[in-house]
């Protein structure tokens, strides 16, 4: 610690003189203790005041230029202290002036002031966002709504508003935990957003914390230790956690939380320490006190036996465990970073035994609420299943997981249930989703976030009362229609599946009521909705609404509330948009994601839509509109051009066999800019040239063409002959199917070249040949494995309408349109990658890997998205029926190849030689037998580890993978184009009736079977069944070797692919040597343009799959295990050791050297020991002279090196780095 201020701050006062001849000092000594000693300075009087006010000039010199991190032990610690705090501290009585400029934005042209727009209402609730409720009172709470803070009062109902004042919204809330300051931690599009700090009483702006993040925040904290520290967190993409002294502006601490998106941190119980959660990960931070100063240090949990889980509500024991929620309904114990046990619901019957016998995981579904009650020893849970639930602390602290039998469960008793709302409640009659809970001040409120039910609920613990403080939608709003008739009146429809009325016209409590429809629990939304017209309804009150699920329902509004009229299912897809005409003709249109067209007869509210039939259209559709003058629909393409179809004619009409219409469309030709002047220069001479070229004999035969009169749209000028300028809207209509000497106009000169264009772009496109024409994509949440989540989407709206539902960031990828197809079914090859070292990058590949088909054959149409037939998955095949059965087309268990299956499958496809000598083609060296393990016993093993994770809820039952891919499953049969809607009740629909049309379609069967592929798998042709030639014995040297397509093509792509891969990101990568990293890869194959198969990369995998799943795994995962050791140990000891079937990649990337230098504001550090004099060395006495002049040599390092240095220079040095 540095010396008292007095003591170090002020100089010492000069003792007084001594007696005339008297030594120096003797004076001082007579005057007593009062008097400071002083060393005896050599010079006197004279020299010791000059060396004094030397002293007294230096300390001033350094207290201006010092920092805090240079003061030292015998420094003015306080005083420096002060003067650095100065530099930074903001007066408390500080406030923004509202006025100011920072605060006002210069707007955009024709951009609104805030001031111009007052908002009346915020009806609506955000329950996409974990935690949305926040008490800034006991009678008043808080939620966000988009850009506006909105204060709710519990009893009144009366609400206020804040603005938010970045352009992305706002992104989290926090309350100081004296409830004197509000902290609005907002979102920005243009630039980096700010925390905005308001005295809550006064709502005047009084700090803003910048430059925190980069696009917005997700979650802050204040500090319930330190009055002035305040934790937030940033969201995608940079997820910084940093810690503020927000009182004075000043960032102290800053981290990157994770790699993947995090969603919340709180504080610990003890100072300094935090903890973060999210997508797959909990993350323990602290703040330490290190050699270079205040450090934020945070220890990832490491799940170990238990299964990943994306985490999101969690609380702290008293001893400093930690109990978190999963997705699979168990309850997780952390100790330190490691999971201690996993905590299950215990039989109460079996008494002392209960932690024994379990009774089934603490809830169904995800947990995503934990909290605790210190009181009675409780730790409270909350999930998807709609319970709270208390559990006795304990019992947790006593859990212990049974490591020598490989059981981590743990049962402890349930002490108290509630279900929120109650059985039997009249508001809601669906178990509440559970996300969030906040208590009041006095703990006597709590307000539940409904996710499922799209409530807020007022829960009291003592009485058990449960009342609903909100209701609205708690997914997107696709729908709101104002009635004209009914002033205030607004009926809105949302993904949640439910329609609401609100009257606007009153302040408070505008629902009126609304209609929760049978399939809201089941992931059926409204997406789109249409009021009926005045000629069929006048009353107006009228609404038919289109489902995801391709259903349409008709509503009418009464007093009761909601009457159903009328459920049709015209469509298997999502309809995306529904409108009646506004004519005479009363026709209602509904448009399908599959591109077709149902048209309907609107007669009466009683018999409210009689189906007509569909169009079909080939094109990609994106909305259509009716036009009032001829009552045809105009249709908007994605190509941007439009088509005009004509109405269908009711007395034309024959439904009686078939839906399926064929009604007349035309291109709706927009005119054509003009050509410039540069396009019509260059066509004048080309006509020029052409002119030239073909009237070289013209004279011969009718004379001078010079001389002949101009012909019609021509004049002369100048002695020469002029084109005159055609508009296009003078032009003959050209038919599509005409000759392409009939496309002369400009208008059509201009559509050919820009087909041309489009037809060399897609030339030079490698990836045109795999790509398709059906416009598919691929979406996939990022921190989600074993295909969870995988959907295949063609719409743009689709894709935003799926990735806006959830607040997980999303992974967008073109789908393979084309791939290659193995007797009909889709596969992937996966590839085993070991990176040993990446500076040199040393990578291996193994030698062995493997394919995995999907469940059921390729279907190209797209048409049907089941899972089991655009995933490959182990982890969702395995689910489907006939998984552990042979399959008759692939002649396989698992639905997995060897290597050697598919490069004989590969021969026998492309090769066309009249004699095939395959010496590459030999049996999978390493089979069950090899290790002499049965399959069977593995297969039983494997198949108790699934019932177990079927309990536990963790993999998607059969049911459940026929839907997670498309909204419409494959087992709904036909209702799409070439079936007829079916007519439904509340949970039923009625039976259809099939076409011709669709009886003459090819199965994706047939459809999708290669032509090349064998078939007859059973015959016996040598090695090869169905392979056309003679084959001859390996040994015949008078045969050539047929190509290996594995060694010539697909083998060398995928290396290719992997070095390129790996140098892409080396110089992310924060190795350490002595480690290794397994990656697995995975490949598509498609069609190359030479004919012969080419590799392409899906993704790469960290920490791949490695358990003995199928016949095929078994093996090959023992044997890359017994192969790891021999890279990781043998090869080291000897570098001539086998490695296996690891096989090392030889490449040409050279690293790049390290710079030596250090970028601007590094953080530097010295790490040694102070260095001892020899003995014998002559030590010199150090003064202040000295120490300067070595000051000065060490700020010019330059002239040092020019001087001589001698070894007495050398021992002053070292003297003065002892002292130091």
């Amino acid at each position: 610690d540095a010396a008292p201020a007095e003591d170090a701050a002020a100089p010492a006062a000069p003792a007084a003189p001594a007696a005339e001849g008297a030594p120096a000092g003797e004076g001082a000594a007579a005057e007593g203790a009062a008097v400071v000693k002083r060393p005896i300075v050599p010079g006197g009087v004279k020299a010791l005041l000059r060396k004094t006010s030397k002293d007294i000039i230096e300390g001033i010199r350094r207290r201006r230029t010092s920092t805090i991190e240079s003061a030292g032990p015998k420094d003015d610690a306080d005083e420096k202290l002060s003067a650095e705090e100065a530099k930074w501290r903001i007066p408390a009585q500080f406030f923004y002036d509202p006025t100011s400029p920072e605060l006002n934005p210069v707007r955009e042209d024709k951009e609104l002031p805030p001031q111009g727009i007052n908002a009346t209402r915020f009806m609506g609730y955000d329950f996409s966002r974990q935690g949305n409720i926040l008490w800034t009172s006991v009678e008043e709470f808080a939620y966000i709504s988009g850009h506006v803070v909105t204060f709710m009062n519990v009893k009144t109902r009366v609400r206020r508003f804040l603005h938010g004042r970045d352009n992305g919204g706002i992104g989290a809330l926090a309350m100081s935990p004296d409830m004197a300051y509000l902290a609005v931690a907002e979102k920005s599009i243009t630039t980096q957003p700010n925390v905005y700090i308001y005295s809550f009483k006064t709502m005047r702006l009084y700090r803003i914390l910048r430059k925190g993040t980069q696009k917005g925040y997700a979650s802050v904290k204040f500090s319930p230790h330190n009055k002035s520290h305040v934790a937030v967190l940033g969201c995608f993409p940079d997820y910084l956690l940093s810690v503020w002294d927000w009182k004075n502006e000043r960032l102290l601490l800053k981290c990157k939380a994770y790699g993947q998106d995090v969603l919340d941190v709180r504080w610990g119980q003890f100072p300094g320490m935090l903890t973060t959660v999210g997508v797959g990960h909990i993350r323990f931070w602290k703040m330490a006190t290190t050699f270079t100063g205040l450090k934020l240090q945070g220890d990832l949990g490491k799940f170990g036996a238990s299964e990943l889980s994306d985490i999101t509500g969690f609380v702290e024991l008293p001893d400093g465990k930690v109990v978190s929620g999963t997705e699979y309904g168990k309850l997780l114990l952390w100790e330190g970073v490691f999971v201690k046990v996993e905590l299950m619901k215990g039989d109460p019957s079996a008494g002392d035994e209960a932690y024994k016998t379990l009774a089934g995981s603490p809830h169904a579904g995800s947990i995503d609420v934990i909290m605790i009650d210190k009181e009675d020893g409780l730790v409270i849970s909350g999930g998807d299943d709609g319970f709270l639930r208390w559990w006795p602390i304990d019992q947790i602290d006593m859990a212990e997981a049974d490591y020598d039998n490989g059981i981590l469960e743990y049962g402890i008793v349930m002490r108290k249930e509630v279900r929120i709302p109650p059985h039997g409640s009249d508001y809601a009659q669906y178990p509440a989703h559970i996300q969030y809970i906040t208590k009041s001040d006095d703990e006597q409120t709590w307000l539940i976030q409904d996710g499922r039910n799209g409530v807020v609920w007022s829960y009291k613990p003592e009485s058990g009362e449960c009342m609903p403080v909100m209701n609205t939608h708690s997914k997107q709003v696709t729908g709101a229609i104002v009635s004209t008739k009914y002033p205030g009146m607004v009926i809105s429809a949302g993904m949640d599946g439910t329609v609401r009325v609100m009257n606007v016209s009153q302040q408070w409590d505008n629902q009126l009521f609304h209609n929760a429809r049978p399939t809201m629990n089941s992931n059926v939304g409204v997406t789109c909705m249409d009021a009926a017209p005045e000629s069929v309804d006048p009353d107006q009150r009228t609404v038919c609404c289109g489902y995801t699920d391709g259903t349409m329902r008709a509503f009418n509004i009464n007093e009761d509330g909601l009457m159903l009229l009328q459920a049709l299912r015209p469509h298997n897809k999502v309809i995306k948009q529904i409108a009646y005409s506004k004519d005479e003709h009363n026709l209602l249109a509904t448009l399908s994601e599959d591109n077709s067209i149902f048209f309907f007869n609107v007669r009466s509210l009683s018999d409210h839509a009689v189906p007509l039939g569909f169009q079909q259209m080939p094109v990609q559709v994106i909305s259509f509109s009716w036009d009032a003058t001829t009552g045809n629909l105009i249709l908007a393409l994605q190509d941007g051009s439009l088509l005009e179809l004509a109405k269908p004619v009711l007395e034309t009409i024959d439904n009686s066999e078939t839906y399926s219409m064929n009604l007349d469309y035309k291109a709706v030709m927009p005119e054509l800019p003009e050509l410039d002047d540069s396009d019509e220069e260059e066509e004048e001479e080309e006509g020029e040239k052409a002119e030239g070229e073909e009237g070289a004999e013209a004279p011969a035969e009718g004379g001078d063409a010079e001389d002949k009169p101009p012909e019609e749209g021509e004049e002369e000028e100048g002695g020469k002959k002029k084109k005159k300028k055609k508009k296009a809207t003078e032009e003959e209509e050209v038919e599509l199917s005409a000759p392409m000497s009939a496309w002369q106009g400009a208008r059509a000169q201009f559509l050919i070249r820009q087909a041309r264009t489009i037809l060399e772009e897609m030339d030079e496109s490698r990836q045109f040949g795999i790509n398709g024409c059906r416009n598919a994509w691929i979406v996939k949440p990022s921190g989600k494995s074993r295909g969870r989540g995988i959907k295949v989407m063609r719409e743009l709206d689709e894709i935003f309408r799926n990735c806006e539902s959830d607040g997980f960031q999303w992974i967008c990828q073109k789908y393979i349109e084309r791939p290659q197809l193995v007797h009909g079914y889709k596969f992937d090859i996966r590839q085993w990658v070991l990176v040993t070292d990446w500076n040199p990058l040393t990578v291996y590949i193994w030698a062995q890997p493997y394919l995995r088909f999907a469940g059921q054959k390729y279907d190209e149409t797209l048409s049907d998205r089941s899972e089991y037939i655009h995933l490959v998955n182990n982890s969702i095949i395995k689910y489907m029926d006939g998984f552990n059965k042979v399959n008759e087309d692939l002649q396989a268990t698992g639905f997995m190849w060897f290597r050697q299956q598919y490069e004989e499958y590969l021969h026998g496809k492309y090769c066309k030689c009249c004699k095939h000598r395959t010496p590459f083609l030999k049996p999978p060296p390493y089979t069950c037998e090899t290790f002499g393990v049965r399959w069977e016993d593995v297969a039983f093993t494997a198949k108790e580890e699934d019932d177990d994770d079927e309990d536990d809820k963790e993999g998607p039952s059969p049911a459940e993978t026929q839907k997670s891919i498309s909204p419409s499953a494959s087992s709904q049969k036909s209702t799409a184009p070439g079936a007829s809607p079916r007519s439904s009740s509340d949970d039923e629909e009625a039976t259809s009736k099939t076409t011709p049309e669709a009886a003459d379609v090819p199965s994706s069967t047939e459809a999708s079977a290669p032509a090349s592929a064998p078939e007859n798998p059973g015959a016996e042709n040598g090695k090869f069944p169905g392979l056309q030639g003679e084959t001859v014995a390996d040994d015949d040297e008078s045969v050539d070797v047929c190509e290996n397509l594995w060694d010539t093509c697909i083998r060398p792509e995928m290396e290719k692919i992997i070095i390129q891969s790996l140098t892409s990101v080396v110089d992310g990568i924060q190795h350490r040597k002595g480690s290794v990293e397994l990656f697995g890869y995975d490949f598509m194959v498609g069609e190359g343009t030479s004919g012969k198969p080419e590799a392409w990369l899906i993704e790469v995998n960290s920490s791949p799959a490695c358990d003995y799943s199928t016949p095929v795994t078994t093996p090959l995962v023992k044997k890359v295990m017994e192969d790891n050791a021999k890279v990781m140990v043998d090869l080291k000891a000897d570098p001539e050791a086998s490695t296996g079937e690891w096989e090392l990649i030889k490449h040409d990337y050279k690293p790049v050297p390290q710079r030596t230098g250090f970028a601007q504001g590094s953080q530097l550090e010295v790490l040694g020991k102070k260095m001892k004099l020899p003995k014998g060395a002559k030590k010199k006495k150090k003064t202040k002279e000295s120490k300067t002049a070595i000051d000065q040599k060490e700020e010019s390092p330059a002239e040092s090196a020019d001087e001589g240095s001698g070894e007495e220079e050398d021992d002053e040095k070292d003297d003065d780095d002892e002292d130091d």
